[in-house]
């Protein structure tokens, strides 16, 4: 399951997802391995951005390119089927071309579980919030930042 914000309020974000920090157990409903971790035993923080939507895009103009040669041998060669199916390409390459996924990893001192990829979502803003919620609860830790998140995430701001 991939987190996202549905709203915010004067309390903080809601999410569709049910996470928990307080000031000695951080818990995600989407962690991987699930569980609670402890504070005390969190090292440093990774934060990794993915980009997802030029495979996806790849694959729209893949699965167009062949319903609009089935579309037109069935359709006796419309020009309509044509354009309008070309829109709707433009349309979903443009909305998802730049489309990434976030990850929030905690690496630990524990032997059982290392490395909890804590959180993930496809906003940067959402990521933002979380590492901010995150960090002004439990403190800051070392942070490594992966990816296509690089060039916004570096340091922290304090």
């Amino acid at each position: 399951m991939i987190g996202r914000i549905l709203s915010v309020t004067a309390n903080g974000p809601v999410r569709n997802v049910s996470v928990s920090i307080s000031g000695d157990m951080i818990a995600s409903s989407i962690s991987n391995p699930p569980g609670p971790v402890k504070v005390r035993e969190v090292t440093s923080v990774s934060i990794r951005g993915s980009r997802v939507g030029r495979c996806l895009s790849a694959s729209i103009v893949l699965i167009w390119g062949v319903g609009l040669l089935m579309l037109y041998l069935f359709s006796f060669g419309s020009p309509w089927v044509v354009i309008a199916s070309t829109t709707f390409v433009a349309y979903l390459i443009r909305r998802y071309h730049r489309l990434e996924l976030c990850s929030l990893t905690l690496h630990t001192e524990s032997p059982q579980r290392p490395r909890v990829v804590f959180y993930r979502t496809f906003e940067r803003f959402d990521l933002a919030q979380m590492l901010d919620w995150l960090e002004s609860v439990i403190g800051s830790f070392p942070r490594q930042v992966h990816g296509s998140l690089r060039d916004i995430l570096t340091e922290p701001i304090h």
